[in-house]
């Protein structure tokens, strides 16, 4: 996929500015919904598939993603997605959530920094700034 995934030139309108937070987990999905209810630029989304969250990505045209890395069991869907993002939209910027130190490892080598996708503080902190 090398098409961007931005909107084209003769239907841009003003868009939000918005955080996607890509998760397989419906009840991590519930609870960020109600969290953060008040604010209108985050959006959680059930995905369990690459193409699930690139959908999701241009359905929604974020600034940040907060990536999960597993989106089916033993999965490293984050991996490629992140891979995609970074070569089709690079001016997005990503947040693994992954729990697993190896691959925060892998993600950091990509310019990826974690976050905690249990810190509601971190999560409010980045909705605050973009």
């Amino acid at each position: 996929m090398t098409e961007s995934l931005k909107p084209s030139e003769e239907n841009i309108e003003k868009v939000r500015v918005k955080c996607l937070f890509i998760e397989d987990h419906p009840s991590m999905i519930n609870s960020l919904r109600r969290y953060f209810r008040d604010f209108e630029n985050f959006v959680a989304v059930e995905c369990h598939s690459v193409s699930d969250a690139m959908n999701a990505i241009k359905d929604n045209l974020p600034k940040v993603i907060l990536l999960d890395n597993n989106l089916t069991p033993g999965g490293n869907e984050g991996l490629e997605i992140a891979k995609l993002i970074k070569k089709t939209e690079p001016d997005i910027k990503i947040y693994s959530t992954t729990n697993d130190g190896a691959l925060e490892t892998v993600y950091e080598k990509m310019g990826i920094e974690h976050i905690d996708k249990g810190d509601l503080d971190a999560i409010q902190a980045i909705l605050s700034q973009e």
